[in-house]
């Protein structure tokens, strides 16, 4: 029996996503691909996992609207020629194919691929096997007595930058801006190599709310705007970051630098699949005390969020994370149990809901979403980017930036398992 989507190797996996995922993504109801570790004596090692929204499927007669082709020739499937509505039972590895040309009797030229004989011999296909189906959820999943809480927190009125440093523990701090649509987290400090006497935060691209907000505005300890702890330094949303850096101003700069959880020798880690992993987000700790733990789902998925209210934006490289984050856990960093000593591994952003009508009778379940941190820290940037230079005015039209192509993290070590 073909077990859809299944590979041996990790690299074919990763292979197959990144040629197939603009062809898988045409459809307005798939928004997940992801790859995924199997705990199987098969012969089968990786699996892509592929979603849809709520759209696409219909929970009264349990069936989606994305049928799976058992029937679709492998050059058909490596040129993309199959409708939208449709998935091919399986997906060629593109690197071991060859296209080759050959003229007919007619004197016509066709374009065939080889090997045919490699693919299996394709039979029916388990579907409601291999379907998960997903939905975003934006933060919409927090009860209303928990948004109160955290609503009613986040007002109330530091006295100042040490009282605010008080309220949390390291890498958990509130963080606001004029142009947030909530208080986020403030996930973690930092020093950076060419800025001496600096301490920087990092946090989420959506802290500062859209494409208004500017370099250098000010940053605040919570939304009552009393306390201004820095400026915005860098922020970045693209395929790989949804990221933010806070140049941190000098009284709390000073402030931080007094506190014993203050140190500036950062390590960073490698995600794996099923690795055990904490965050110290804002939001989640309204409730608990300690750092909140889960495991690794995906080390490498391709998402479509909504992005505002009218459009979409597709993410690529993002680590999943069973569900461990809440409203206000934006920002929070994503923190390896595995390395030793702990350390950095992702950045928090978003969440989703998984549906698996058939699978389990949970209905559903939900994945935290987070970029790679290696994605946005020591990572040298194929573009340079651009970064507010303290020394200038600040103006809205970003006259004030300078241009920079790798945040160097001062006494930067990597952690290995």
């Amino acid at each position: 029996m073909i077990r859809p989507w299944e590979y041996s190797t990790k690299q074919q996996a990763e292979e197959v996503l990144d040629y197939y995922e603009n062809f898988i993504l045409r459809s307005p109801y798939i928004i997940y691909i992801a790859i995924v570790e199997l705990d199987d004596k098969l012969g089968s090692s990786f699996k892509l996992d592929i979603g849809l929204n709520s759209k696409g499927f219909d929970p009264k007669t349990g069936k989606a609207k994305i049928d799976i082709d058992e029937d679709l020739r492998a050059i058909d499937v490596l040129f993309g020629n199959f409708p939208s509505n449709v998935l091919p039972a399986i997906f060629p590895v593109p690197s071991e194919f060859t296209l080759e040309q050959s003229e007919c009797r007619c004197g016509r030229k066709e374009t065939r691929i080889e090997p045919f004989s490699s693919l299996p011999k394709l039979k029916s296909v388990p579907v409601e096997l291999d379907f998960k189906f997903f939905d975003i959820d934006e933060g919409d999943l927090i009860s209303d007595n928990a948004k109160n809480r955290i609503n009613k927190r986040s007002s109330l009125p530091y006295k100042n930058v040490r009282d605010w440093l008080n309220q949390y523990q390291y890498g958990g701090l509130t963080v606001y801006s004029d142009y947030a649509r909530s208080t986020g987290t403030l996930g973690g400090i930092f020093e950076l190599v060419g800025y001496p006497d600096k301490i920087f935060g990092i946090t989420n691209w959506h802290i500062f709310g859209n494409w208004e907000s500017f370099l250098g505005e000010s940053v605040f300890s919570s939304d009552d705007k009393e306390i201004e702890i820095g400026n915005l330094f860098w922020k970045c949303k693209d395929l790989n970051r949804e990221a933010a850096i806070i140049m941190l101003n000098s009284e709390t700069a000073t402030a931080i630098r007094e506190k014993p959880f203050y140190h500036n020798n950062w390590r960073l880690g490698i995600a794996e699949s099923q690795m055990k992993v904490k965050h110290f987000g804002y939001g989640t700790h309204e409730d608990s005390t300690g750092f909140k733990e889960s495991k690794i789902y995906s080390t490498n998925a391709t998402i479509k969020l909504r992005c505002g209210s009218t459009g979409r934006c597709i993410f690529k490289n993002q680590l999943l994370i069973k569900n461990y984050t809440v409203n206000g856990d934006s920002g929070s960093l994503v923190i390896s149990n595995e390395c030793r000593p702990d350390a950095v591994v992702g950045l928090n952003f978003s969440k989703l809901s998984v549906y698996k009508p058939f699978k389990t009778n949970d209905n559903s379940v939900t994945y935290s979403i987070a970029n790679n941190i290696n994605h946005i820290l020591n990572y040298t940037f194929p573009l340079k980017q651009i970064v507010w230079e303290e020394n200038g005015m600040i103006f809205r039209n970003n006259n004030n930036v300078q241009l920079i192509n790798k945040f160097t993290l001062i006494n930067y070590k990597l952690s290995k398992k």
